[in-house]
């Protein structure tokens, strides 16, 4: 077993990093890329949807953005999205993150 690919929630969150996310019908999946080159795959979540224990959106600082923060019993994940990203080739990002907002926010 990889020590590096099995760190913990708390290790794994305690940075800034670029991910992307993807919602099924029971998990929550995250593949962390590198900062500099997205193209690396740094880390790979699937967390299931029923391990958390709350969910919140609120609004941003700065227009465009959106922050989740998700509880896991007393361990919690902040996650910070933006729909406006400058230079961003990402089709429907805007629709595809109030999109996983909603679902989200019917968690907790």
């Amino acid at each position: 077993r990889d020590p590096e690919m099995s760190r913990g929630l708390g290790d794994v969150y305690k940075r800034q990093v670029y991910c992307y996310l993807g919602v099924t019908e029971q998990h929550l999946n995250m593949v962390i890329v590198n900062s500099v080159n997205v193209s690396k795959i740094e880390n790979r979540l699937s967390l299931p949807l029923s391990s958390i224990t709350k969910a919140e959106v609120k609004g941003g600082l700065l227009p465009g953005r959106k922050v989740v923060m998700l509880h896991f019993g007393k361990e919690k994940m902040k996650i910070s999205l933006m729909n406006n990203a400058i230079g961003s080739d990402i089709q429907g990002q805007k629709e595809n993150v109030e999109m996983f907002c909603q679902i989200v926010s019917k968690l907790g």
